[in-house]
C-alpha cells in the first residue's frame, strides 16, 4: 500500500474512533482505500486494526468490532489477522488484558472457517495456524516463568493460561484443525528446503559478492521490517539456515520491534572464505521451533516437583506449583487430579506431538460371525490358501505373505483371523484331495510350507507374544472342528495336529507350553480310537517330512558313476521321489534340486571313452534324470527346470519341444538332425539289433528321432508300410531308453493340433501306440527298468492329455501351430458361460472353495482368457442383491483374480470397468450396493498388484533371479501373445479399432450422452505432475486412462450410479492405507480432485484431503487446505 493511502487508512481510523462510527458504517468507507483482491493491503490493514485497539492499557472495544466485521466482511483475510495477532510475542506478561483479547480474536477467526476461502489462502492459514501453536506454547512459558519470578497480574495470567490450553486442546480435538497443522507443517518445510536451496546456490556463485547474488540480495540481508508468517525470514534468506554458531532469530516480536523480522546480520551464515562447516546444514522449520517451544515447557512443568528453593524464591515457586495443580474454576468434574492445568498441558504436548502422524481412518468392521461351522469368516485367505497349495507350492513365501498381510488390513481383520483360516483350509483340502500326486502336495505344502507363513506373519508383528496368542487362539478354534480332524488322521495314520505343532514348535511359533496345551486340548475333543498295532504302514505326512532333508544329499559332482547310478535308483523307488520333489517345492529349493539332476545330465550326455558297462551306467544315468526332470516340469512348471541363462540340453529341449497348456512346439523350432542319424535310428529300431550304447551322445539321439518318427509316419500315411510294422518298430524303441518315446510323444501333441480331425487318424494310432506299455525286452537296459518304464508311462500319459481329452469339462480350443500375428482368444461357449456361473455361485453360498470348483475355475481362465474371465466375474458380482453375498463375492473373485492378479487388473481398468460405465443400458449394476461392492474389488485388485509387484522386486534385489512370481503356469507363447495383442490394440488409429472391434465389444454399449463423457478433452494435468513418457508401468497407464474418464464423468454434473461409483472408488482407496493411496492418488487430474473437494463432506472428504495433502507438491496441499477449511467438524 502506498505511504498516501497508509495515512488516509490511520486518519480514517482515527476518525471513525473519534465519531464512534458503527462497524458496518466504518467497513464501507474503508473499502473505498483498498484494492479488491490485495491481500498484502488486507494484511496492513489487519496490523493497523491491531496496533490502533492497543493502544491503552485495555483493548478498545470499538476498534476490536471493527476488526471482528472487517474479518466477517472478508476486508482481511484470516491469514493475515493471525500473523499480525502472533507478532505480539509477549504481550501474554506485559499486557496481559490485550492478551485475553488477542485470544477471543483467535476464537472468533476459528468459527469463520468454513464460510469461504481461497485455495491460497487456505495454505496460508494452515502454516499461520502452525505459528499460532508456537505462539500459545511460547506464551504459556513466559507466562509461567513470569509467575516463578512475580506475582503481579497473578489472576488474569492464571486465566490467560488456562484460557490458552483450552485452545490448544480444541485445536487439536478438531479433525480439520488437525489436519491443517499436519498441511501446513509439510508446506513449511517445504518451503524451508526450497529457501535452503536457493541460499545454498546463492552462496556457491562468484567470489567476491556475498551470496553470488545482486547487490543487497545476500543472505542475512533484509529489507529491515517484520516477517510474514511469523518466522523472520527476509527476503535475504538468511534465518533459514541453521545451524550456526549465533542464536537463531527470534519467532516474532511487536509491531515495531526491529528484531521481529529483520536479518540484518545472521551470524549463522558463514561469510565467504570461511572454512565450511562439517555438519549438513539443516533447515529451521517451524515444527522444529514448536518442538523446542515444547521442550521447553516440559522442562518447567518437571521443574515445580523437584528441590523447593528457599525465601521468596520458595513461594513464588509454590504459586506456580498451586496453579498447575488447582482444577479450573468452570470445571464441572469432580476428578481434581484429571481437570489440573499440569494434566491438560500434558495432554496438550501429547496431542500436538501427534500432529505428524496423521493417519487415514481404517475400514469400519461390520461384519459379524456366521453361524455355519465351515463357513469360512474370510473368504479371500480361504481360496488363497487352496489356490497357494494347489497351484502355488513353488511360489516364494514372502510374496504370499505379503498378500494375507494385505488382506488383514484392507479387511480390518483380526491376526488370529488369518490364522484360523490358514489352517482350517489347509485341513480342508488334505481330507477333500484323494488324488495320490495332488495329495502329496497338499501334505507338503501344510507341514512345511504352513509353519514358514506362519513364521514370515509372526515376523510382521512387532508384538511377538500377541501374535503366538492369535496363533494360540486359532489353533484351538480348529480343534471346534472335530470331525474333520478325525476324517483327516483316519486318513492320513497319524495325528496330524501333533505333526503340526512338531513343525511349528521347531520353526519357533510355539513354545512347549503352548504345544502341551493345545495336544491336551485335541485329546479331550478326538472321538477317535488310535490303533494300537505298531505294524501300521507310515504315514504320508512322515515320510514327506523325513524325504525334505535329503534333498541336499544330491550332488551335481559325478566322480563315481557307480554311486551317483545307486542314489538314484533308491530315489525313484515307489514314490520316494515324489516326496522328495514335494518337499522340495514346499522349501523353495527345488530351482536348485533341478539344477543339479541338469548339471547331472549335461554331465552324462556323452563321453569320449568307455567300456561296455560304463556306457550303460551311463545311459541309464541320462535316462533317470531325463525323466525326473521331465515329472518336475509338468508337475510344478518348466520354470523349475529353465533358469533364464540356461543352455544346457535338457532347457533346450523344454524350451523347444515340450508342449505345455497353451503353445505347440513343431519341428520347425528345433535344430536339423543328420539325416545319416535318422536312417540309423530307424533301421536300428525295425531290425532290433543289438542296443548299443557305448560312446552314444544321447542328446543328439533325442533332438533325432522325432524326424525318424516322422518319416515313419508319412510313410504310413501313404501306405509304404503297415501297421504291424509300426507297432513292431514302436515296441523296439520303447523297449530301449525311456526318453526317446518321450521325446517323440512331445512331437507328436504339438503335432496333431495343426491337424484337422480327418488327418489325425494315424497320428492318433501312434500315439496311442507309444501309451501302451509293454515287456521287458532282451535288449533293454536292466537297471531300474520297471522304476524307468513307470514314469515313462505317467509323463507320456500327462502329456498327451490336451491331445486324447481329459476327464475336464471343459473344452480347450487347440492352439494354431503357424500364426501369422497374434490373434484374439475365441469366445467361449454357452456351456463355458453356465459352468462359471454355477462354480462362482456355489463357491459364494457355500463361503469356500474345493478342489473341483478350483481346478473348473482356472480350466475357465485359460479357455476363455482374461477379458471374457474378468467380465463374467464382474457381471455375476453385479447381479447380486444381498449385502452378505456381495461381501463374500468380492473376496472370492479378488483371490481368484491372484490367479494372475496383474492381468486381471489391467483387464478390469482398461476394458471392463470403462464398457460398464458406458453402457447406459447396464447402468443398474452400478447403484449401490453393487457399485460399492465393484469399486472394492477393483480397489483391491490395484493393491494386490502393487503389492505384488513391490515384494517381488525386494525379493529379486535380496535373492538369486530364480524366485518364481506368484500364479499359474503360463506357457511363454501364451504370455508373449497377450503382450502383441495389447500392443496392437492400444497403438491401434480409432477409426481402424473401431471397424475391428466385435460387435459384443462395441455394439452392445450404448452411446453417451452429450457432454457427459469425453476422455480426449479431459484435463491431463494430474495432482503430482509427470511426463507421459516416465510411465513404465502398464499399472501405472491404466490407472491414468480410468482417472481421465472418471473426471470427465464427475465434469458432467449429472448424479447417478456412475457418480456414486467412482465415489465408492476414491473412498475404497482411502480405506487401503496411505502406502496404496499415495501410489494410486497421484494419478489423479486436478479437476477431479477439486470436483471431489469441493462436492463430499464428513470423514471422507477429511481422508481425501489428507491423503492429497501427503503428495509431493505445492498443488495437492492447497486443494487439500482450502477444503479443509471450509469444513465446519
Amino acid at each position: 500500500m502506498e505511504e498516501s493511502r497508509v495515512k488516509a487508512v490511520q486518519a480514517l481510523l482515527i476518525k471513525a474512533w473519534r465519531e464512534r462510527w458503527a462497524d458496518f458504517q466504518w467497513s464501507t468507507k474503508i473499502k473505498q482505500y483498498i484494492v479488491s483482491g490485495s491481500a498484502d493491503e488486507a494484511n496492513q490493514i489487519a496490523e493497523m486494526l491491531l496496533t490502533q485497539t492497543f493502544v491503552g492499557p485495555s483493548p478498545s472495544s470499538l476498534i476490536l468490532s471493527y476488526l471482528k466485521h472487517a474479518i466477517m466482511s472478508d476486508v482481511v483475510s484470516l491469514p493475515g489477522v493471525l500473523s499480525a495477532m502472533t507478532k505480539y510475542s509477549d504481550t501474554a506478561v506485559t499486557r496481559p488484558y490485550c492478551m485475553r483479547s488477542l485470544l477471543e480474536i483467535f476464537i472468533f477467526c476459528m468459527n469463520k472457517l468454513g464460510v469461504r476461502s481461497t485455495v491460497e489462502e487456505g495454505l496460508q492459514l494452515s502454516v499461520e495456524l502452525l505459528e499460532v501453536v508456537h505462539w500459545l506454547l511460547a506464551s504459556i512459558t513466559q507466562s509461567l516463568e513470569h509467575l516463578q519470578v512475580e506475582s503481579r497480574d497473578i489472576i488474569t495470567i492464571s486465566r490467560n493460561v488456562d484460557y490458552m490450553s483450552d485452545l490448544l486442546r480444541k485445536m487439536c480435538s478438531r479433525d480439520n484443525l488437525k489436519l491443517l497443522l499436519y498441511i501446513g507443517r509439510l508446506e513449511d518445510e517445504g518451503e524451508c528446503l526450497a529457501k535452503l536451496e536457493a541460499a545454498t546456490a546463492a552462496i556457491a556463485g562468484p567470489a567476491g559478492v556475498v551470496g553470488g547474488g545482486p547487490p543487497g540480495s545476500g543472505p542475512g540481508v533484509g529489507p529491515g521490517v517484520g516477517p510474514g508468517v511469523g518466522t523472520g525470514v527476509g527476503p535475504g534468506m538468511g534465518p533459514v539456515l541453521g545451524p550456526g554458531p549465533g542464536p537463531a532469530p527470534l519467532p516474532g516480536a511487536g509491531p515495531g520491534d526491529p528484531t521481529g523480522g529483520t536479518s540484518s546480520s545472521t551470524p549463522g551464515t558463514p561469510a565467504a572464505g570461511a572454512e565450511p562447516e562439517k555438519e549438513p546444514i539443516k533447515p529451521i522449520t517451524l515444527w522444529t521451533r514448536i518442538e523446542t517451544a515444547m521442550t521447553d515447557l516440559t522442562t518447567l512443568i518437571n521443574s515445580v516437583s523437584g528441590p523447593q528453593p528457599v525465601g521468596m524464591q520458595q513461594r513464588q515457586q509454590s504459586n506456580l506449583e498451586h496453579l498447575l495443580s488447582r482444577t479450573p474454576q468452570h470445571s464441572t468434574k469432580k476428578d481434581v487430579k484429571a481437570d489440573s492445568l499440569k494434566v491438560k498441558l500434558e495432554n496438550n504436548l501429547a496431542d500436538i506431538a501427534r500432529i505428524p502422524m496423521q493417519t487415514l481412518h481404517t475400514r469400519p468392521i461390520s461384519r459379524c460371525e456366521n453361524t455355519l461351522g465351515l463357513k469360512a469368516l474370510c473368504c479371500s485367505v480361504n481360496v488363497m490358501t487352496f489356490m497357494e497349495a494347489a497351484l502355488n507350492l513353488t511360489s516364494d513365501i514372502q510374496l504370499f505373505v505379503d498378500q494375507l498381510l494385505l488382506m488383514e488390513r484392507l479387511q480390518n481383520l483380526p491376526r488370529s483371523a488369518i490364522y484360523r483360516e490358514l489352517l482350517h483350509a489347509s485341513f480342508l483340502g488334505l481330507v477333500e484331495d484323494s488324488d495320490p500326486t495332488e495329495e502329496i502336495k497338499w501334505v507338503a505344502f501344510t507341514f512345511l510350507k504352513l509353519p514358514q507363513i506362519i513364521q514370515r506373519l509372526q515376523q510382521s508383528m512387532a508384538d511377538d507374544t500377541g501374535s503366538c496368542e492369535a496363533l494360540v487362539e486359532g489353533l484351538h478354534y480348529l480343534l471346534r472342528f472335530y470331525v474333520l480332524l478325525d476324517l483327516l488322521d483316519t486318513k492320513q495314520r497319524c495325528d496330524a495336529i501333533k505333526q503340526l505343532l512338531g513343525q511349528l514348535a521347531a520353526c519357533g511359533v510355539l513354545n512347549e507350553t503352548q504345544v502341551k496345551e493345545i495336544t491336551t486340548a485335541r485329546s479331550t475333543t478326538s472321538k477317535l480310537t488310535r490303533p494300537t498295532d505298531t505294524q501300521q504302514p507310515v504315514s504320508l505326512v512322515v515320510m514327506v517330512t523325513r524325504a525334505e532333508p535329503l534333498v541336499n544329499f544330491i550332488k551335481a559332482d559325478v566322480k563315481n558313476q557307480d554311486e551317483m547310478l545307486v542314489l538314484l535308483g533308491h530315489m525313484k523307488a515307489g514314490k520316494s521321489f515324489d516326496y522328495m520333489v514335494a518337499a522340495a517345492a514346499a522349501r523353495s529349493k527345488l530351482p536348485k534340486f533341478s539344477a543339479k539332476l541338469i548339471k547331472i545330465n549335461e554331465i552324462v550326455k556323452q563321453s569320449s571313452a568307455e567300456n561296455a558297462k560304463a556306457s550303460q551306467v551311463r545311459a541309464v544315468i541320462f535316462d533317470l534324470t531325463f525323466l525326473m526332470l521331465c515329472r518336475i516340469a509338468q508337475l510344478y512348471g518348466t520354470e523349475m527346470v529353465v533358469s533364464s541363462s540356461g543352455d544346457s540340453f535338457f532347457e533346450t529341449w523344454v524350451h523347444h519341444c515340450m508342449p505345455d497348456d497353451t503353445s505347440t512346439k513343431p519341428l520347425s523350432g528345433m535344430t536339423a538332425a543328420d539325416p545319416n542319424k535318422i536312417d540309423m535310428l530307424l533301421n536300428q529300431y525295425h531290425t532290433g539289433m543289438e542296443f548299443k550304447t557305448a560312446q552314444v551322445r544321447w542328446s543328439e539321439v533325442c533332438l533325432a528321432i522325432p524326424y525318424a518318427i516322422q518319416h515313419l509316419l508319412h510313410a504310413w500315411e501313404y501306405g509304404a508300410v503297415s501297421e504291424e510294422h509300426v507297432s513292431k518298430l514302436v515296441d523296439n524303441l520303447k523297449g530301449r531308453v525311456c526318453c526317446l518315446p518321450i521325446c517323440c510323444v512331445a512331437w507328436l501333441c504339438s503335432h496333431m493340433t495343426s491337424l484337422s480331425t480327418n488327418e489325425r487318424s494315424k497320428a492318433h494310432r501312434l500315439l496311442q501306440m507309444m501309451m501302451t506299455s509293454v515287456a521287458n525286452s532282451a535288449t533293454s537296459l536292466q537297471m531300474y527298468d520297471t522304476e524307468r518304464n513307470s514314469l515313462m508311462t505317467t509323463i507320456v500319459k500327462k502329456m498327451s492329455t490336451s491331445v486324447l481329452g481329459s476327464d475336464s469339462k471343459i473344452h480347450r480350443e487347440p492352439a494354431s501351430v503357424v500364426a501369422p500375428g497374434p490373434t484374439l482368444p475365441p469366445e467361449p461357449n454357452t456351456a463355458s458361460l453356465e459352468t462359471l456361473t454355477g462354480t462362482f455361485r456355489a463357491i459364494v453360498q457355500r463361503g469356500v472353495v474345493d478342489k473341483k470348483s478350483l481346478t473348473t475355475m482356472d480350466a475357465l481362465l485359460t479357455s476363455g482368457g482374461a477379458l471374457w474371465f474378468c467380465r463374467s466375474i464382474v457381471l455375476e458380482l453385479t447381479s447380486l442383491h444381498r449385502k452378505d453375498d456381495l461381501t463374500t463375492a468380492v473376496e472370492i473373485a479378488v483371490a481368484l483374480f491372484q490367479v494372475d492378479i496383474e492381468q486381471m487388473t489391467l483387464t478390469l481398468l482398461r476394458r471392463v470397468i470403462p464398457r460398464l460405465l458406458a453402457d447406459l443400458s447396464n447402468i443398474d449394476r452400478l447403484s449401490n450396493p453393487r457399485g460399492k461392492a465393484l469399486a472394492k474389488l477393483v480397489v483391491w485388485c490395484i493393491a494386490a498388484t502393487l503389492t505384488s509387484q513391490n515384494s517381488f522386486r525386494d525379493s529379486k534385489s535380496k535373492e538369486s533371479p530364480s524366485r518364481i512370481v506368484r500364479g499359474r503356469k503360463r506357457g511363454r507363447g501364451d504370455t508373449e501373445r497377450e503382450e502383441a495383442i495389447s500392443l496392437r490394440e492400444e497403438n491401434r488409429p480409432s477409426k481402424l479399432r473401431k471397424l475391428l472391434s466385435t460387435a459384443e465389444e462395441e455394439g452392445a454399449s450404448t452411446p453417451l450422452p452429450a457432454g457427459s463423457v469425453n476422455v480426449s478433452t479431459a484435463n491431463s494435468s494430474f495432482l503430482v505432475m509427470q511426463a507421459q513418457q516416465q510411465y513404465v508401468e502398464p499399472l501405472h497407464v491404466a490407472l491414468v486412462s480410468a482417472f481421465r474418464l472418471f473426471a470427465s464423468i464427475l465434469a458432467s454434473g449429472i448424479i447417478n450410479p456412475r457418480t456414486e461409483f467412482i465415489l465408492s472408488f476414491v473412498q475404497e482407496v482411502l480405506y487401503c492405507g496411505e502406502t496404496i493411496s499415495t501410489n494410486v492418488l497421484q494419478f489423479m487430474p486436478v479437476t477431479m480432485a477439486t470436483h471431489l473437494l469441493n462436492t463430499l463432506s464428513g470423514v471422507f472428504m477429511q481422508d481425501l484431503a489428507l491423503a492429497i495433502g501427503q503428495l509431493e507438491g505445492p498443488t495437492p496441499r492447497r486443494m487439500a487446505a482450502k477444503a479443509l477449511c471450509q469444513t465446519r467438524r
